[in-house]
């Protein structure tokens, strides 16, 4: 099972952000009181806002990662293993190398459809008291 590589997408970096700073220099902004139009306050205003984010929430880059959220590291050894046991099959061809190789398969098909299995039914359980996971996992398929 091979997946595509990780991709680099760029997010601000909100979680170092002073926020006092921030309030504060919102607070000595200076809103045109002259801009004849809704529309055009609300330029200035999203402009403003789009500077301070610049400059206390620069760009950072951020890892996608593209294996899917129930994916285990125990899945990638497993996985790992049965490629090998396959390699050791196709040099020997022996029975014993055959046994070995389809009892690995069936462990990691199991292991990847029993996570799969139990990531599917968490938000159908706690679709009620947790809408947030649900409407989460939803959004993600």
């Amino acid at each position: 099972m091979q997946h595509p590589k990780a991709t680099t997408k760029m997010a601000g970096n909100f979680g170092t952000m002073n926020v006092d700073l921030l309030r504060s220099r919102v607070a000595q902004l200076a809103w045109d009181d002259e801009v004849p139009s809704i529309e055009g306050l609300w330029g200035v205003i999203k402009q403003s806002l789009h500077i301070l984010q610049e400059e206390f929430a620069p760009w950072k880059p951020r890892r996608h990662l593209t294996k899917p959220i129930w994916w285990r590291a125990a899945m990638n050894k497993a996985i790992k293993r049965r490629n090998q046991s396959w390699r050791l099959y196709k040099i020997s061809g022996s029975r014993l190398a055959w046994t070995r190789y389809t009892a690995l398969r069936n462990a990691a098909v199991e292991m990847v459809r029993t996570a799969k299995r139990n990531y599917e039914l968490m938000p159908a359980k706690s679709a009620k008291n947790h809408a947030k996971k649900y409407y989460g996992y939803v959004k993600f398929e």
